[in-house]
C-alpha cells in the first residue's frame, strides 16, 4: 500500500468511538472473548430448557454427563481457534486498520462461529439419547434459542446499539399459571421463530455495515497526513464523521426495529395475561431493557407483587395493604407504560453526533428520575404500611418484596467460608462508620459529637473533662461550618458543566480548572489545620502527652478518616481491598478488652506505618482529580470539532503516571495489610485468626466472595442430613472433596487477577495487550465458578427426596451472569 494510504497508527478520536466499539474492551465479558463471540451453553441455560421437558432426575443427571463433555469440546475450541481470533482482535485495538484486515477478521470471525454453532449442535443431538420420544419433540425449540444466544451474545451485532432481549427468558422466568402458558404458547413459539431468523438476518447486515465504512475511508483516499495536517485536517474529518454517521445510524435503525418488534409482542403476549401476570412481565421487560434503572424496577415490582399476594386477616389490613399497593401502582404503571414507548436509549451509545448525545443527556437524566420516583413510592408504601399494620406484618411483606435482594458487599462481609451469618461481621463502631462528605468528594466533615465521645472513652476521661470538651467541640464546629459555607459560596459552587436551552450539557467557561483546584487544595489544608488544632485542645484538656500510645491512636485515626475519600479518587484505577483497616476487624475483640498486648502492639506499629501512606495516597488523589477535570473538557473539545489529536497521547499527558502512582500507592497499602495479617494471625486465637482473614478478602474482595455462597450452604446443610442414605452420602461427599478446593482455587485466582487488573492500563500501549488477556482469564475463570455453584445445585436438586429439599430449605436459584451491559 503507498505511504499516503496508509492508516494512522495513532488512537484518533474517531478509533474511541467507532473501533473502541466495534472491538469494545470495556463490556460485562463473554467467556474470554471480550464480549464477541458466545460463551458456552451454560448450565444453567441448559437446566431452564431440560425443565420445560420434565426430565427425570436420572435422565437429568445423563445431560448433565453429556453437557461436562461438551464443555471439554468448547475450552479446546476457546483455546486454539478463539483464543487466535481474540489475540487477531487484539493486534488491532487502538489503531484504524485497513479494510483487508477488516474483511479477514470478519472472515475469521464467520468461521470461528460456524465451529461453535458445530459444537453446540453436536451437543443438542447427543442429548436426544436420553430423551423420550414425546421430549425430543422440545428439542427444536432448545436448538432456536441457543441460535439466539449465539447471535445475541455477540457484541458486533449490535456495536454500540445495545443488545435485545428474548422475551421468551422473561416467559420462563416468570410466575404464569398453567392456564396462561397454554393461552400464550402460540404467540410465544412464533415470536421465538421470527425473533431467530431476525437475529439472522441482523447479524449478515451487521458485517456489511462495518465494511461500508472502511469502504467510504478508502473511497476518500484518507491518509494519516490528511488528519494531522492543519491544512488537510477539517476536510478530511468530514469525510470521517460523515461515515460514521452513516454507520452508527444504520446500527440505530437495527436495533430500533429489534426494539419495535418486543415491543408488540410484549403487548400481544401480555394481552393473553392476568393483570398481575402482565404487571410483572412488563415490569421485567423494561428492566432488561433500561438495565441503568433495572434494579429499581425489580425491586419495585417486587414490592408491588408481595403486597399483591398478601392475604389479610381482616378489613382494616385489607383497606391498609390496598392503599399501599394502589400507592406504588400508581407509580409504577404509568413508567413502564412511558418505557414501553420509549426509544431514545436505542440511540447508538458510540455515536458522537450532538443531537444523539444531547437525547442521551436527557433521557438519562429522566432514568435518574425515575429511580427517585420509583424509590419514593416504596418508602411511601411502607410508611403506610407501618402506620397501618402490626410490624410483624410489616416484616412478612418486607421478606417477600425484597427475597433474595441483598447487597453482595454486605453480604459478603458478614458471611463465613462455610456460607454461615458471622456474628462478629456487623460492627456500629463510629471508629468504623464512613466519614460524611461535604460540600467536594474529597473533604469530610468535621469530627462528630459521637466521635468527640469515642475518642473520651478510649482515654478514660470524667465528666468534668467532657463538659470542657464539649465547649471546646463547639467553638471548633463553628469554624468548621463557617469554613464549610465559604467552601460552598467560593469555588464549590461553580459547576464545571451547564446545560443550555437545547438540554445539552456543555463546559461552563467560568470554571477555571487550575483556580478550582488550587482552592480545592487550600481548603483541604484548612480543614485538616482545624482537625489538628482542635485535637491539640483535646490533648492539653485531658492531659494527656503525645505520645501516649492511645492518643497517637487517636490522632493517626482522625488523620486516617480525613483521607480516606481518595480510595474513591482515583479514576480508572480501583482497589477496595485496600481501604480496609485491619482494626475494624478486630473491633469486636478491642471493644470486649480481649485483645493481646501482642496483638495491640501490632495494631499500633500497623497503623502508624499506615498513615503516612493515606496521606501520600490523598496528595495523588487530588492530582488525579484535577487532570480528570482537564481531560473531560479536552473531550468536549473534540466533541465540538477540535483538530483530530492522538487521543492516547493526548490522555498520557494530562495524566502522565499520576494513575500508576495512585496504583502504586495502593499496592503498598495492600502489601502493608497482608504482611500485618501474618503477624496478627500469630498473635489471635486459630478461629479468630481465621475469621480476620476470611472477613478481609470477603470485604476487599466483595464481588468474588458474595458469589456462590448459597451454593456453599446448600451443600453443607445437605451433608448434614441425618436421613441420607449411603448412595446419597457418597455421592454429596464426591460433590463436596471436588467443589470445595475448586472453588476455593478459582477464586484465589480471581483475587490475583482483581490486584493485577487496573483499567488505567488499557490507555498504555505497552500494557493494553496485557490487560486484555487478565480481563480475558478472569471472565473465563468466573465462567468455569459459575458452572460450579450450577453443578452443585443440580447434583442436589437430583439426589435429594422432595422432603430432604424441604428440610434444607430449597435450593437457590441457578447462578447467572450479570446482565449489565458496561
Amino acid at each position: 500500500m503507498p505511504h499516503n494510504r496508509r492508516r494512522p497508527r495513532t488512537l484518533l478520536w474517531l478509533v474511541l468511538a467507532v473501533v473502541m466499539t466495534i472491538f469494545p474492551a470495556g463490556r460485562v465479558l463473554a467467556q474470554g472473548t471480550m464480549g464477541m463471540l458466545p460463551d458456552p451453553m451454560t448450565t444453567t441455560e441448559l437446566m431452564r430448557d431440560l425443565d420445560r421437558l420434565d426430565l427425570s432426575p436420572e435422565q437429568k443427571q445423563a445431560a448433565q454427563r453429556l453437557h461436562a463433555q461438551y464443555r471439554d469440546r468448547f475450552a479446546v475450541l476457546h483455546d486454539n481457534d478463539i483464543k487466535e481470533l481474540m489475540q487477531q482482535m487484539g493486534d488491532m485495538s487502538g489503531t484504524l486498520p485497513e479494510r483487508a484486515k477488516i474483511e479477514k477478521l470478519m472472515s475469521d470471525m464467520d468461521r470461528v462461529q460456524r465451529k461453535i454453532a458445530g459444537v453446540d449442535n453436536r451437543f443438542l443431538d447427543e442429548l436426544q439419547i436420553v430423551l423420550t420420544d414425546e421430549q425430543r419433540a422440545g428439542l427444536e425449540r432448545i436448538r432456536l434459542r441457543r441460535e439466539r444466544a449465539r447471535y445475541r451474545q455477540s457484541a458486533l451485532n449490535f456495536a454500540g446499539g445495545g443488545t435485545v432481549t428474548d422475551i421468551s427468558e422473561i416467559v420462563d422466568e416468570i410466575e404464569l399459571s398453567p392456564d396462561t402458558r397454554t393461552r400464550i404458547a402460540p404467540t410465544l413459539e412464533a415470536y421465538e421463530f421470527a425473533l431467530t431468523r431476525d437475529l439472522r438476518d441482523v447479524a449478515e447486515a451487521s458485517a456489511r455495515t462495518i465494511i461500508s465504512f472502511f469502504d467510504a475511508l478508502d473511497e476518500a483516499g484518507l491518509a494519516e497526513d490528511a488528519l494531522q495536517n492543519p491544512e488537510t485536517a477539517a476536510e478530511a474529518m468530514k469525510v470521517v464523521v460523515e461515515a460514521q454517521k452513516r454507520m452508527f445510524v444504520e446500527v440505530e435503525q437495527r436495533s430500533l426495529d429489534m426494539f419495535d418488534k418486543n415491543r408488540k409482542a410484549v403487548k400481544a403476549l401480555a394481552a393473553s395475561m392476568t393483570d398481575a401476570e402482565a404487571m410483572r412481565f412488563r415490569a421485567q421487560f423494561v428492566a432488561r431493557e433500561e438495565q441503568a434503572i433495572g434494579p429499581i424496577m425489580l425491586r419495585t415490582v417486587g414490592w408491588w407483587s408481595a403486597l399483591h399476594d398478601f392475604e389479610p386477616t381482616d378489613d382494616a389490613e385489607r383497606e391498609t395493604v390496598n392503599g399501599a399497593r394502589n400507592t406504588i401502582e400508581q407509580t409504577l404503571a404509568p413508567i413502564i407504560t412511558e418505557l414501553m414507548k420509549t426509544s431514545v436509549a436505542r440511540a447508538s451509545m458510540g455515536s458522537l453526533d450532538p443531537d444523539a448525545m444531547s437525547a442521551r443527556q436527557t433521557y438519562f437524566q429522566r432514568l435518574g428520575e425515575i429511580t427517585s420516583e420509583l424509590a419514593t413510592s416504596i418508602e411511601e408504601a411502607r410508611a403506610q404500611l407501618a402506620a397501618g399494620l402490626a410490624p410483624t406484618r410489616v416484616s412478612e411483606i418486607a421478606a417477600s418484596a425484597e427475597g433474595g435482594s441483598v447487597d453482595t458487599a454486605v453480604a459478603a462481609q458478614n458471611t463465613n467460608a462455610g456460607g454461615e451469618e458471622d456474628p462478629s461481621a456487623r460492627s456500629t463502631d463510629i471508629l468504623d462508620a464512613p466519614p460524611v462528605i461535604v460540600v467536594d468528594n474529597l473533604i469530610i466533615g468535621r469530627i462528630r459529637d459521637v466521635e468527640l465521645r469515642r475518642y473520651a472513652g478510649m482515654l478514660g476521661v470524667d465528666d468534668d473533662t467532657q463538659k470542657r470538651l464539649d465547649e471546646a467541640h463547639a467553638a471548633y464546629a463553628a469554624q468548621y461550618d463557617a469554613m464549610e459555607e465559604r467552601m460552598r459560596t467560593g469555588y464549590g459552587s461553580v459547576p464545571s458543566y451547564l446545560q443550555n436551552e437545547d438540554g445539552q450539557f456543555r463546559p461552563n467557561p467560568a470554571f477555571d480548572v487550575e483556580a478550582y483546584h488550587t482552592a480545592r487544595r487550600q481548603f483541604a489544608q484548612e480543614a485538616r489545620d482545624l482537625d489538628d488544632a482542635f485535637l491539640e485542645q483535646v490533648r492539653t484538656i485531658v492531659d494527656v502527652q503525645p505520645d501516649d500510645a492511645a492518643w497517637k491512636r487517636i490522632v493517626d485515626h482522625r488523620l486516617r478518616r480525613r483521607m480516606s475519600p481518595a480510595f474513591n479518587a482515583g479514576m480508572g484505577v480501583s482497589s477496595q481491598e485496600a481501604s480496609i483497616e485491619l482494626g475494624s476487624l478486630l473491633r469486636h475483640l478491642e471493644q470486649r478488652n480481649e485483645l493481646s498486648p501482642e496483638t495491640l502492639e501490632v495494631l499500633r506499629r500497623y497503623e502508624a506505618a499506615l498513615t503516612p501512606l493515606y496521606v501520600i495516597l490523598y496528595d495523588r488523589a487530588l492530582t488525579i482529580n484535577k487532570a480528570t477535570d482537564r481531560w473531560q473538557i479536552k473531550q468536549q473539545e473534540y466533541v465540538d470539532g477540535a483538530p483530530p489529536v492522538d487521543v492516547a497521547e493526548s490522555y498520557r499527558a494530562i495524566f502522565g503516571n499520576s494513575q500508576q502512582q495512585f496504583a502504586e500507592t495502593l499496592t503498598a497499602i495492600v502489601q502493608l495489610n497482608l504482611a500485618t495479617i501474618d503477624e496478627l494471625q500469630r498473635t489471635l486465637p486459630d478461629d479468630e485468626a481465621e475469621r480476620m482473614r476470611d472477613r478481609y478478602f470477603r470485604i476487599g474482595f466483595p464481588q468474588i466472595y458474595s458469589s456462590g455462597q448459597s451454593a456453599h450452604r446448600a451443600l453443607r446443610r445437605s451433608l448434614r442430613l441425618p436421613n441420607l442414605s449411603v448412595s446419597q452420602r457418597e455421592q454429596l461427599e464426591e460433590l463436596a472433596s471436588t467443589f470445595f478446593p475448586a472453588f476455593d482455587a478459582i477464586n484465589d485466582q480471581l483475587v490475583d487477577a482483581t490486584r493485577q487488573q487496573q483499567p488505567w492500563l488499557m490507555f498504555n500501549q505497552d500494557t493494553q495487550q496485557e490487560w486484555m488477556a487478565r480481563q480475558r482469564r478472569s471472565e473465563t475463570l468466573k465462567y468455569e465458578r459459575r458452572e460450579l455453584e450450577a453443578n452443585v445445585i443440580t447434583t442436589l436438586s437430583t439426589t435429594l427426596d422432595p422432603d430432604q429439599l424441604r428440610q434444607v430449605g430449597g435450593l437457590p436459584a441457578l447462578p447467572k451472569k450479570d446482565p449489565r451491559g458496561w
